[in-house]
């Protein structure tokens, strides 16, 4: 095949190329494919592309990747996507870049991910989104993380939310927090809710306090404590009450104590009464 000019490869038909096995296939150089009209291209199945090294995906052309039908397209494998570059992925027009699967997205490179615009990143699709690896999350800039849709912060699993870093976390604006699971709150670790600023933790509602854990609400800093107002005090649940440790308790203001329901102060622990 490497021996072929360019002009004897743009004359293969369709029948010879349908006859390529996956051997030969794996043989063609970049320059090689690169020589495949977007028509030639089209004419692979779904086989043979899976079957092609990651220098030859990279090897694709804008125009012939629009080419692709969307059987040829899914059949990209997730070794391929992480081959691609930032430049294979701005290859990837809009159209092209919303029918990759939520695997197929998750097999992209932090760094491809990243490359992607604003408007591209938030194009993606919840699914998509919820494919990313914590890997990928890690990666993003907070300019990134800023471009997150409240449709996208939706999907996001309790493993993606711990794999960002306390800057990205902090970067989540009040409609992206509020657009957040309580299930996706759970994965928060200890390291991100100290973290976590007074701000932040007054924009959550009662149904996502309550669904933190009881060590989650002990890893809150004194200083969101102290902020607590009377209303976020009664979020907290008979289950969460005994995760507060006794630092935090001190912390709490006389007001707040005071508007703790009989329930709450039920469920303080006999070293939490002491320490009051």
């Amino acid at each position: 095949m490497s021996a072929l000019t360019a002009t004897q490869v743009t004359a293969l038909t369709p029948a010879q190329i349908a006859g390529f096995t996956l051997e030969q296939m794996q043989g063609l150089s970049a320059t090689d494919f690169a020589e495949f009209t977007s028509t030639q291209v089209a004419l692979l199945t779904p086989t043979q592309l899976s079957g092609l090294t990651t220098t030859n995906i990279n090897a694709l052309t804008a125009t012939q990747i629009e080419g692709l039908s969307t059987s040829q397209l899914a059949a990209l494998t997730v070794s391929q996507m992480g081959g691609l570059t930032t430049t294979d992925v701005e290859e990837f027009s809009n159209t092209r870049l919303t029918q990759l699967s939520a695997q197929q997205v998750g097999g992209l490179s932090p760094g491809a991910l990243s490359s992607l615009s604003a408007s591209r990143f938030g194009g993606l699709s919840q699914s998509q989104i919820a494919g990313l690896t914590a890997r990928q999350l890690a990666g993003l800039s907070v300019t990134d993380i800023g471009d997150l849709t409240t449709t996208q912060v939706t999907a996001l699993a309790p493993t993606q939310l711990a794999g960002l870093s306390v800057t990205n976390l902090a970067a989540l604006d009040t409609s992206q927090l509020t657009a957040l699971t309580p299930t996706a709150l759970r994965g928060l670790t200890s390291f991100q809710l100290r973290s976590l600023g007074t701000e932040a933790f007054s924009t959550l509602d009662a149904t996502q306090v309550a669904g933190l854990s009881a060590s989650q609400v002990g890893s809150l800093s004194t200083t969101v404590i102290d902020s607590l107002s009377t209303t976020q005090i009664g979020y907290l649940t008979i289950t969460q009450i005994p995760g507060l440790t006794i630092n935090q308790l001190n912390w709490l203001s006389e007001t707040n104590l005071a508007a703790m329901t009989p329930a709450q102060v039920g469920a303080l622990t006999p070293t939490q009464v002491e320490s009051l």
